[in-house]
């Protein structure tokens, strides 16, 4: 197992990634915000701007306009809008991690 660096900035941030020496990031969870829930309590989540489907068996509290931590197609948490907007500004100032060209 490669030996993981620390998260620069608040240690409450780090547990979205985790940055190993080689630069490779392993992503846990990233915040997104619900834009829409079918019956089947499946979300349209947009994240960085990006709609994905996900799953929110693990959040059933959560409502359109929450801010979610989505891993593997599941939300695991709901977040305030604060702490999801850090997250986000953290990942941009890494374009690599969130897969971008350039910091937005």
């Amino acid at each position: 197992m490669k030996p993981t660096v620390p998260c620069p900035g608040n240690p409450k941030r780090c547990r979205v990634y985790s940055i190993v020496k080689e630069r490779n990031a392993m992503c846990l969870a990233i915040p997104g915000i619900i834009e829409s829930i079918d019956e089947h309590r499946s979300a349209e989540v947009s994240i960085l701007g990006i709609k994905r489907e996900v799953a929110l068996d693990l959040v059933p509290d959560a409502q359109v306009g929450d801010y979610i931590l989505v891993h593997a197609g599941f939300g695991i948490e709901v977040i305030d809008e604060q702490s999801a907007q850090e997250t986000i500004d953290l990942i941009k100032e890494f374009p690599e991690l969130a897969g971008i060209e350039e910091a937005v």
